[in-house]
């Protein structure tokens, strides 16, 4: 029998080969997903970045069968608002409840820190259609977000093409 539970947890900052299995995991998945947007070559993350990441807890993983197949960051931006990002699942394992199961426990998490309101920001060409971006688009929709301001995205010069950067909003309920 195949183990299909997919457990969420903290992970153990003193797991150098977690820390550097995340960050090419996350950086494989963002080179695919956003194929398009950044200059060739861009990181997402770095293991250094990562690393401040898992030692401030602001970065929770997926496990399933005892491996990581995905990982959320999290982040309180208020005395009510959480914010999650970099969410991202092992393309093996896609389609099994993943990123659902990693932005429950991130709402999970913000709740029990008091937050009310938890934010994404996601972005996407302007011109173009990105098909993994809409995806997400309408997926987050689906999961009760909904899409509130378009702002400037801090680091145009690593883009390639004219972009959308959208900051999605849900109202947590208790």
């Amino acid at each position: 029998m195949v183990d299909t539970k997919i457990f969420v947890k903290f992970p153990d900052h003193h797991n150098k080969q977690d820390i550097e299995y995340l960050v090419a995991l996350i950086n494989n998945v963002y080179e695919k997903a956003e194929t398009g947007l950044f200059v060739p070559g861009v990181q997402r993350i770095t293991n250094v970045q990562l690393n401040v990441l898992v030692q401030n807890n602001n970065l929770m993983v997926a496990e399933l069968a005892g491996k990581i197949v995905g990982c959320i960051a999290i982040y309180k931006q208020d005395i009510n608002t959480a914010m999650f990002g970099m969410l991202v699942s092992h393309p093996d394992h896609r389609g099994i409840g993943i990123g659902s199961t990693l932005i429950s426990a991130a709402e999970a998490w913000a709740r029990e820190n008091n937050c009310i309101v938890m934010h994404l920001e996601l972005l996407a060409p302007k011109n173009w259609t990105h098909d993994h971006k809409e995806f997400l688009k309408s997926w987050y929709i689906r999961l009760g977000y909904e899409p509130q301001i378009t702002k400037k995205f801090e680091k145009e010069d690593i883009l390639v093409t004219e972009y959308s950067f959208t900051i999605y909003e849900k109202i947590l309920k208790k």
